[in-house]
């Protein structure tokens, strides 16, 4: 791994299915299969939160001032 690169802590646990930087806070939006969505402190390599949807999320993103995230996954529902 090189010197830009770092790797998640307590990473999905299974294959990423979108990630979503918000520069203003510094922090990580990661969806997964494992239907999981983490929010991750990128300045301290820190999960703040986690919940889930019922299937498998495709994908996800920040509202317009990085406050929300939303996501949507398999389960047909949008959080």
């Amino acid at each position: 791994m090189s010197a830009n690169q770092s790797e998640l802590a307590d990473p999905p646990k299974d294959g990423i299915s979108a990630i979503q930087f918000a520069p203003e806070h510094n922090l990580l939006l990661v969806s997964s299969w494992s239907t999981e969505v983490r929010m991750y402190d990128v300045l301290v390599n820190m999960k703040r939160a986690q919940y889930n949807h019922k299937a498998a999320v495709l994908d996800c993103c920040w509202g317009t001032d990085q406050n929300r995230c939303f996501s949507g996954g398999g389960d047909r529902c949008v959080k």
